[in-house]
């Protein structure tokens, strides 16, 4: 029930409008994979169902519904996301919370499994990968016909959500939302979007009268605004049968009204305005022009041809501001600028930007004037060359990998389908297009889209920032000469080294193998020593098709660094990663990798070093060359690592007295017990104590030496592919037979209770943020993990219920466990939620009672149920995913723990039972130091 808007993405905290909806789109004109099974009750509802074998067993559904905010009376501001709150809250078949109750016997978890969004043109509710059986099945179809029109809409259930919104609004109730309150009358012209934004009108949402509810679930939740959509691994014409006799019996009212389509209207002149807020972290600008969007009868191949359009010229922009912002002394942090689907009949070409406080009118003008080049002098026959070896890649890639899309991918493609008419084609067709497309389009045409585009036309312009007297905010006048003066600039044709480069100057000599062995347990595994000392781990597994996660480990870390490195350490990721490679900067680096689906980074942590990332099958010999430069020739670019400390420091500085910021380094503190080992990142810190000779001197400390190192790969591996690649690229390099262990860095939690309950200034925002902490010595079991496990899922799900539900104190509470091994066995339990300053007592109160409940009572069998069919549905999806083999692999090489075993799950699962539980539940809570950190508003 969480309010998301899907149209609105936040792009460098500018907001960006990415999807059009229209009125019901006319069947025949629908651009469908073939393979989905679509049709129309005769109440007008539609259906979409696709087969999709991955994940076996499993389905997602979906109600959608084109009613959304927009459709709201001024007295109902708020009641459509109202109304989908409730929806949980009892129908015709499954009263009171038996809808809730029902799938997480079936392994569902609210908010997760199961949820649902609002928006200013429609609402979407999901059940998603859902184990099936024909109970399940029917059951899901049933619960779609019942979010339909069969909603109880209790009084008591009304009344009882009216909380649960308020602490939702409080929670959303931020700087950006309140800045785009003010700003949205020019974005929207004054339309009546400017005057919806879901989650409504407080007063209105706490003293609505019922049947203003009811008023608008009788107008609007009808089948003929409605479809259901159905994917996975199930028999298509069962579904399609299921779902006519469950969803045909559903009824239109009886003169219902007309679903009213509502425009944004054009401006000639341009619409200005500036938003401030007491609370805002960065300056932010947009500036958009509006344009005539495709109608629903126009999507077709032609409109897919200008979208891919659209996508290029999106993505040749970015290469130019990621090329501005290399330099030192950039006006700005962030930018981007591209076209858009927007609302009211419009589409967008919106340009954005974060900028620094100071030199703002400069930050302007540079961003306006890295889009303004492009429209004059055009793009080069190269970069749309590296653009377009990325844009086909990305498609080849996707249609190698088409069994493994997920349902909830599928579905979100047939929503589109069914809102907007958004063409929903197979991978494969898809590429034709693509090629076709790369094949016909040229230079010309990509710099006319651009000219029509960025025509400076039926435009706002907004900014958004903080309110400080030491900020001056331009007004209309400036920005409309900074705007003329880009205009009339004259720009020269960008010049770009066209110089053919490759990876590695020479072929490293491979060394040899000296032991294959097999691994217990598994078939096909096998660990390789080579000759360099270095040892590699191989796992095949049929997860995906073409997917490879990688990841190299060594112990150590941070650990074993002096006090004084840790603040350079702190930063020695990001500065390698800005550095490049070997000889190649790192925009050359990303020239030469175009076209490749691969990701490498090194990691540094507190106990560990290593590399994490993957690729597909075809590019693992350039994610290997990378890791042999990685090793052989980093890179530490003083003139990247200048404009990197530029861009952090301006970003720290802004977030300086911010209250999250504060709440955050204060609980980090408590739980380092305040140790100098675990430094709070600051400006001060970066600009005196962190430097590049050091990062580069730790740097070659931590990942000197290949021989201390584990290089792991699973997914699509095998023999001949892998042995020649490590042969050339990990066992070429010389190390040494120097084994080294992390260090105990006497870095843990306090070992006694703490309480750093403080008031902190909060001018808007005024909320508690509390935490509550658990921590005790722990022994690290497969066993104690599992019991761990099942209680925070037990305790989630009583504080859901009693915190917000019952008690309406706040949003959402969130239950987290973590149990570490190294350096020390240990485990934490954490319950963090922020609310009303009002209400924080209590709802620190209600979760010491049902801590209490749980020590004292013990759980009940439906939650000892529940909590086991939650974690058999965990482990049978993670067992599917290359990233949880990764994580778990890399757990044995460091402490010898291998959970991929049945012996260390599945068998272990067989013994666990509700007495054991809370006879556990009891001894950990017994003995376990107690953090509590909350932060209220000081008055």
């Amino acid at each position: 029930m969480y309010l998301i808007v899907p149209k609105y993405r936040i792009l460098l905290g500018v907001l960006l409008i990415v999807c059009q909806l229209h009125a019901q789109s006319n069947l025949k004109t629908k651009l469908l994979d073939p393979e989905v099974r679509h049709g129309v009750l005769e109440n007008g509802m539609e259906y979409f169902i696709k087969k999709n074998p991955q994940p076996k067993k499993r389905a997602s559904f979906y109600l959608v519904q084109k009613v959304g905010a927009i459709l709201e009376e001024d007295h109902q501001n708020g009641l459509a996301h109202m109304l989908e709150h409730l929806a949980f809250n009892g129908s015709q078949n499954f009263p009171n919370k038996e809808m809730q109750g029902f799938l997480e016997r079936h392994g569902a978890e609210f908010g997760k499994s199961m949820n649902a969004y609002t928006a200013l043109d429609e609402t979407v509710y999901n059940i998603s990968n859902v184990p099936i059986s024909e109970k399940v099945l029917d059951s899901c179809v049933l619960i779609l016909h019942d979010w339909s029109g069969k909603l109880t809409l209790s009084p008591e259930e009304i009344d009882a959500e009216r909380n649960v919104v308020q602490e939702e609004w409080r929670t959303r109730n931020n700087a950006n939302f309140r800045m785009d309150k003010i700003v949205s009358n020019l974005r929207y012209n004054n339309s009546k979007f400017a005057r919806r934004d879901v989650i409504g009108d407080m007063n209105i949402i706490i003293n609505f009268e019922h049947e203003s509810l009811l008023d608008f679930y009788r107008k609007w939740y009808r089948p003929n605004l409605q479809a259901i959509v159905i994917v996975g691994d199930f028999n298509v014409d069962e579904m399609e049968q299921r779902v006519r006799k469950i969803a045909s019996s559903l009824e239109n009212p009886k003169q219902s009204p007309e679903r009213t389509v509502y425009t944004i209207e054009d401006n000639k002149e341009l619409l200005y305005g500036v938003a401030t807020d007491i609370e805002a972290k960065n300056v932010s600008f947009e500036y958009a022009m509006k344009h005539p969007a495709t109608s629903n009868a126009e999507k077709n191949e032609g409109y897919v041809f200008q979208q891919m359009k659209m996508n290029i010229i999106q993505q040749l922009l970015a290469r130019r501001f990621k090329e501005e912002l290399q330099i030192q002394g950039t006006t700005f942090t962030q930018a981007q600028a591209g076209y858009y689907p927007f609302l009211g009949g419009k589409d967008i070409f919106v340009v954005a930007g974060v900028l620094k406080e100071q030199g703002m009118h400069d930050g302007i003008k540079d961003v306006i004037a890295v889009v303004e080049k492009a429209k004059q002098t055009g793009f080069t026959p190269n970069e749309l060359n590296l653009v377009m070896i990325n844009f086909l890649k990305g498609y080849e890639y996707r249609n190698s990998i088409k069994e493994d899309i997920n349902n909830d991918s599928h579905a979100e493609g047939l929503i589109a389908s069914f809102l907007s008419n958004e063409p929903y084609l197979d991978t494969a067709r898809m590429l034709e297009l693509a090629e076709k497309f790369a094949s016909t389009i040229s230079l010309d045409e990509i710099n006319k889209g651009l000219n029509s585009w960025f025509n400076h036309e039926n435009a706002w312009f907004t900014i958004k920032g903080p309110k400080k007297e030491s900020i001056t905010y331009p007004t209309e006048k400036e920005v409309s000469t900074i705007i003329a003066t880009v205009r009339s600039q004259t720009y020269e044709v960008s010049k770009e080294d066209t110089s053919a480069k490759t990876l590695l100057s020479e072929v490293p000599k491979s060394g040899e193998i000296l032991a294959i062995n097999s691994f217990e347990g598994f078939d096909k595994a096998k660990s390789i020593k080579l000759s360099n000392g270095a040892t590699v781990w191989m796992f095949p597994t049929e997860n995906s098709q073409n997917d490879v996660h990688y990841s190299a480990i060594s112990k150590g870390g941070i650990s074993l660094l002096e006090e004084q490195e840790i603040p350079s350490a702190k930063y020695l990721v990001s500065t390698v990663l800005q550095s490049g490679l070997g000889i190649h900067k790192q925009n050359q680096l990303l020239d030469i990798l175009a076209g490749k689906a691969l990701q490498i980074q090194p990691e540094l942590g507190n106990y560990t070093e290593g590399f994490a990332g993957g690729s597909s099958q075809q590019d693992l010999e350039t994610l290997l060359q990378l890791q042999y430069l990685y090793f052989t020739e980093p890179r530490f670019d003083q003139e990247s690592f200048d404009v990197f400390k530029e861009r952090i420091v301006s970003r720290l500085q802004s977030q300086e007295g911010n209250p999250g910021v504060v709440f955050n380094d204060s609980l980090s503190s408590v739980m380092s017990n305040y140790s100098k080992r675990r430094p709070l990142n600051s400006k001060e810190l970066l600009e005196t104590q962190v430097k590049l000779e050091d990062i580069e001197s730790i740097y070659k400390e931590r990942f000197g030496n290949i021989s201390d190192f584990t290089f792991i790969f699973v997914g699509s591996v095998n023999d001949s592919l892998l042995l020649p690649l490590v042969r050339k690229y990990i066992g070429s390099i010389e190390g040494n037979s120097t084994k080294e262990q992390w260090k105990n860095d006497m870095v843990a939690p306090p070992s006694k209770n703490i309480k750093k309950h403080f008031e902190y200034p909060m001018s808007v925002s005024k909320h508690t943020n509390a935490v509550i902490y658990y921590n005790r010595t722990y022994t690290y079991t497969a066993e104690n993990n599992i019991y761990l496990d099942m209680f925070r899922a037990i305790l989630d799900r009583r504080l859901f219920e009693s915190m917000r539900e019952r008690a309406g104190g706040t949003y959402g509470v969130r239950v987290d466990v973590n149990y570490n091994s190294i350096p020390n066995s240990s485990a934490g339990f954490s319950m963090l939620f922020d609310s009303d300053p009002d209400k924080g007592d209590l709802l620190h109160q209600i979760i010491n009672q049902e801590v209490s409940s749980l020590v004292e009572l013990g759980v009940t069998e439906e939650e000892f149920n529940n909590a086991m069919e939650l974690l058999r549905n965990d482990r049978e999806q993670n067992m599917k995913k290359n990233s949880y083999w990764l994580g778990a692999i890399k757990e044995y090489a460091l402490i010898g723990m291998n959970r991929l075993l049945k012996t260390n799950f599945e068998e272990v699962l067989k013994n666990v039972d509700a007495v054991k539980l809370n006879t556990f539940i009891r001894e950990f809570v017994s003995d376990t130091n107690t953090y509590e950190v909350i932060m209220k508003p000081k008055e």
